[in-house]
């Protein structure tokens, strides 16, 4: 007669280990995809000209910086060719196109802005030939 309680006990047994095993995974997997998702949204975000961004080229051998780049633009880069293309969002439907040429010896930064106060179409370009 003690057999369908041991059953039961048994059952109950796997059960909670199915429980206790499934928890963890789902709370990973649902951290995760949160923070993919996050992600995706803040560079659709930027892409379409909602996020002001700032674009920091820096000399690597001398860690000095060469150009600043700020406003609202979405980036394409070719690193086979080395080449950082910019559309900049400078007005409704108002767009101006910026290429940027990177080397061995250079490298790049991109900040977001959004906190800083930094309007909807302000663009600034620093150069800094003194710093090559």
């Amino acid at each position: 007669m003690t057999k369908p309680i041991d059953d039961k006990k048994e059952l109950f047994i796997s059960i909670m280990i199915a429980i206790l095993l499934i928890i963890p995974i789902s709370i990973a997997v649902t951290g995760c995809s949160e923070a993919e998702r996050k992600s995706t949204e803040i560079s659709r975000d930027a892409d379409n000209f909602e996020t002001p961004r700032k674009l920091t080229i820096i000399n690597t051998r001398n860690d000095k910086i060469i150009l600043e780049f700020i406003g609202t633009f979405s980036v394409q880069t070719d690193h086979d060719e080395g080449e950082i293309d910019i559309l900049c969002s400078i007005g409704d439907n108002r767009y101006e196109k910026h290429f940027f040429k990177i080397n061995d010896w250079t490298t790049y930064v991109i900040e977001d802005m959004s906190n800083q106060g930094v309007e909807k179409y302000y663009r600034e370009i620093k150069y800094y030939p003194e710093n090559k």
